[in-house]
């Protein structure tokens, strides 16, 4: 049921933690109310129909400053988590989103143009088959390291440190800092504890940790400067824009969103396949038939996004969807609704790993902000997967896997055979 507010369609809330892991739930919900509608508890506009979404993505009138000054609007913090988060974003850990420490993740061009033009050349596909007898490696060597058990914890045996270790390789992160890279808040070496947001302890833990934390990063740089290799960490701190260098602080920046972003859109990717492939009764066909695995690997994609929503900020008044949105007003853009929306796909709730087409949102289809690991993911999920099949024939899902938050399993529990 819609209920109206001023001008406004008002919808349920979907980021309630119940629906975590539960796209299709959320789909139910979305349906409740118009493709475009108003949260009041978040005090943002909702897009969760296709054409919507789309017409977003490939329009700079949907900011990015929403992740530099409205990222918070979406998380339940006490008083004293909200005070520690904003000091480590504007003091000494990330530089992620504010002061000189701009990444990506929040700017929009022209801003966003050159750094994206320095960055685009290691993640063409003649940069990514340099890397696939790496990934290949990498799987071998972490398989190979469960010798004969029978039973793993797969997020933490391979999903995770896969991606982990192929960026720090392509980012050029020194090896004991690769771990604290993936999570700010609690700075954990395991994918665990990302059962529940992050709360107050996290922030203290991580605000302890902060300063020493930013003097080793800063040491890096200076090394990168003095040795530049081909790396992205050298590239960047040796660029010039303008004919200036990159400020450190935005090196930082860049950094750490490209690391982040693709471990965890990795790392959800990989265990969603071995879930998702075995829990709907395809894991054999598949199996049998590897043709069909890049088409199923996009299935998945679509029927359960690593990236379960984005926002931006108006930077104009326009009408989307029938609404008037107003400048300066957050949207949310909810890629696990799109990407079931009737108009867009038939039967959206089914698991079709030969749907043609399939143009799902979950990278952010093509336009200036379109994921740049996604290259590497895919290949990272075809070749874990390939390798896992081979090895594994029958292997089975133990149980219920654990979620991790809004991005995909912390808890995958198999029995290989």
């Amino acid at each position: 049921m819609t209920i109206q507010i001023a001008d406004k369609p008002v919808g349920p809330d979907l980021l309630d933690p119940k629906l975590h892991g539960h796209p299709e739930m959320i789909r139910q919900r979305a349906d409740e109310a118009p493709p475009v509608f108003w949260s009041e508890k978040w005090r943002a506009w909702c897009v969760t129909g296709y054409p919507e979404a789309f017409a977003i993505l490939k329009d700079s009138r949907f900011s990015l400053e929403y992740n530099m000054r409205k990222t918070e609007q979406t998380q339940d913090l006490s008083p004293e988590a909200l005070e520690l988060r904003r000091e480590l974003y504007c003091g000494g850990l990330t530089h992620l989103n504010f002061d000189q420490g701009r990444s990506l993740l929040v700017m929009d061009p022209p801003e966003h143009t050159p750094y994206r033009r320095i960055l685009q050349p290691f993640f063409l596909d003649r940069e990514v088959a340099k890397f696939l007898p790496i990934i290949h490696g990498i799987v071998d060597r972490l398989i190979n390291a469960w010798g004969t058990s029978d039973e793993i914890e797969f997020m933490n045996g391979l999903a995770y440190p896969l991606p982990v270790i192929l960026f720090g390789d392509i980012l050029g992160i020194p090896q004991e800092l690769r771990h604290k890279f993936i999570d700010y808040d609690a700075f954990t070496n395991t994918r665990n504890t990302k059962s529940t947001l992050a709360n107050v302890e996290d922030y203290r833990k991580a605000a302890a940790q902060g300063p020493a934390y930013s003097a080793k990063i800063d040491e890096v740089i200076s090394a990168k400067r003095a040795c530049p290799m081909h790396d992205i960490f050298s590239t960047l701190v040796t660029a010039q824009i303008d004919g200036k260098p990159i400020p450190d602080a935005r090196v930082r920046a860049m950094v750490y969103l490209l690391n982040t972003g693709s471990v965890t859109t990795t790392t959800t990717l990989i265990g969603n396949c071995i879930y998702y492939f075995r829990h709907f009764g395809i894991w054999d066909r598949i199996r049998d038939n590897l043709d069909l695995l890049p088409q199923a690997i996009e299935e998945s994609l679509r029927f359960d996004p690593p990236a379960p929503y984005v926002g931006r900020e108006m930077a104009v008044d326009m009408e989307l969807g029938g609404q008037m949105l107003k400048k300066g007003e957050t949207v949310l853009i909810f890629f696990n609704a799109a990407n079931r929306d009737v108009r867009e796909f038939s039967d959206p709730s089914e698991f079709q790993i030969e749907r043609s087409p399939n143009r799902h949102l979950s990278f952010g289809f093509g336009g200036s902000h379109f994921c740049l690991g996604a290259p590497f993911a895919r290949q990272e999920a075809l070749i874990s997967v390939t390798e896992m099949m081979k090895r594994y024939p029958n292997l089975e899902v133990i149980g219920e896997p654990e979620h991790a938050n809004a991005f995909g399993f912390s808890k995958l529990m198999l029995k290989l055979h």
